[in-house]
């Protein structure tokens, strides 16, 4: 007769076990980890200067509703560096629209516009920066 340990043989409300608890756990957890380093391969990717397979990627967890504005940076990286400045500026607006809170993308969002000439509206957006912080200093 084997020994369980009694962690295993624990059972929460429900009737489940421990061991079910658990694995239901890790389940519910592997898209996030699946997500995330799919992140850093993409991060990876931009650092070798493979900026196609970056915007493919990225505009694919952008339709995903991949969560964060990490993808939307990516995007918008690599977008400016393959020199394709208005699809980074229709990249902006929604990443704008999705990434309310997001100091870097308006950060990353003024070169872009500049990078399509528009000065005038990258220094606002660079104001809306400090507008941002000072009403909601706590999230900063």
């Amino acid at each position: 007769m084997m020994v369980r340990p009694a962690l295993l043989r624990f059972r929460w409300s429900g009737g489940r076990s421990f061991s079910q608890v658990l694995l239901l756990g890790l389940t519910l957890m592997l898209p996030g980890l699946v997500r995330a380093m799919e992140l850093d391969a993409a991060r990876e990717a931009l650092r070798e200067g493979r900026y196609e397979e970056v915007i493919a990627g990225a505009e694919a967890a952008v339709a995903a509703n991949a969560a964060g504005e990490s993808w939307h940076l990516l995007r918008l990286e690599a977008l400016l560096a393959v020199g394709r400045y208005p699809d980074a500026e229709q990249a902006l607006s929604e990443a704008l629209t999705k990434e309310t809170g997001s100091i870097r993308v308006r950060m990353l969002g003024a070169d872009i516009l500049r990078a399509n000439g528009r000065p005038e509206d990258a220094f606002e957006l660079i104001k809306a920066v400090r507008v941002l912080v000072l009403s909601q200093s706590w999230a900063y």
